[in-house]
């Protein structure tokens, strides 16, 4: 039997789906499980003894309608001659109509509710309920190949000897002895943000409240926006713009804590069973999210019909309602 996942972005939402493949895997070792994700993505999945093969979509956000055919019209060429059984699009995105368009299946199964037309094209609809979970989500995919769901299933991601040790290297070079709680202040969305300031204070009091030590993780671009939180903490470390995805979650794994935004590494951190204060500005949070006991929310929505996916208030009040008090009032039960 062969399956295709089709989950090209983003890299948050491609993680909390990784369950499907390993609930499919299990229960049908014979099965070859394939994977479409956008290229940028796809070391979320190398490594995953539950996919077999990965197809690479290679799409320039930048470039626009133009850069979404031009990567269409490839991966068509990679799919000319193949075959699958059952195509589930975890997606229900308008932008991959093509993709599913190039295939040649037995069955396409897709979530409602989805971007129209692409519930005219599905063979087996799973219909979602607004307060439905990720966990929730995937049962119903393993719930249609007959796959019993007694206990849940987290997202699996392989960390290599070399991730770890590039981990262990930056503890021994920062003599870092105290107790460490990772900082992931930066997110893809401005409205998800927290305060520069807020940052500062609550890294500040780390030190004297916790006797504790930050890390900041980031991508490159947030290097300059760490830098100002670093020259303003004398007990901030960063491994911001230096690790891959692999090595940033190796980093995290030797944590203690973690305070984060919404963001794919914050749900990695929650994963390794950590203590995770999360941020929403958004209702987000009660789908959106794992279900273990260390997802610690901090959530003050500023009216009372709060926003939903994001936070849509005027200069994102939602967040900044978030006081570092209230972060420490998560915190004080685990330290």
């Amino acid at each position: 039997m062969k399956i295709l996942i089709v989950r090209t972005s983003a890299i948050g939402d491609i993680f909390l789906t990784l369950p499907i493949a390993e609930r499919l895997k299990t229960a049908f070792p014979e099965s070859e499980i394939s994977w479409v994700v956008e290229a940028q993505n796809a070391n979320m999945l190398k490594g995953n003894p539950y996919i077999d093969k990965i197809y690479l979509f290679h799409r320039n956000k930048k470039e626009g309608i133009r850069g979404l055919i031009s990567a269409t019209l490839k991966i068509k060429e990679e799919f000319e001659g193949k075959y699958f059984d059952y195509v589930i699009d975890c997606q229900g995105r308008l932008k991959n109509l093509g993709i599913l368009k190039s295939l040649e299946y037995g069955k396409l199964i897709g979530y409602l509710p989805c971007e129209e037309p692409l519930s005219l094209f599905y063979n087996h609809k799973l219909r979602l309920k607004s307060e439905d979970t990720y966990i929730k989500k995937n049962n119903l995919v393993a719930e249609f190949f007959d796959i019993e769901c007694k206990n849940n299933i987290y997202p699996y991601i392989e960390l290599s000897n070399e991730n770890k040790a590039f981990a262990t290297q930056f503890i021994e070079n920062n003599n870092l002895k105290r107790k460490k709680i990772a900082i992931i202040f930066a997110t893809s969305k401005e409205c998800k943000y927290w305060e520069k300031e807020k940052w500062i204070e609550l890294i500040n009091r780390f030190d004297t409240d916790y006797n504790s030590d930050a890390i900041l993780m980031g991508a490159k671009s947030d290097m300059a926006y760490a830098r100002e939180i670093l020259s303003s903490c004398k007990n901030a470390y960063s491994v911001v713009g230096n690790t891959s995805l692999h090595e940033a979650m190796s980093v995290l794994e030797i944590c203690d804590g973690a305070v984060a935004v919404d963001t794919a590494l914050m749900h990695f951190s929650v994963i390794i069973g950590i203590p995770t204060v999360c941020l929403f500005g958004a209702e987000i949070h009660k789908t959106f999210h794992i279900e273990k006991e260390n997802f610690i929310v901090a959530h003050k929505p500023s009216k009372k019909n709060s926003c939903q996916r994001t936070c849509s208030c005027k200069n994102a009040t939602c967040m900044k309602n978030i006081s570092v008090d209230d972060v420490f009032k998560k915190l004080d039960s685990f330290f």
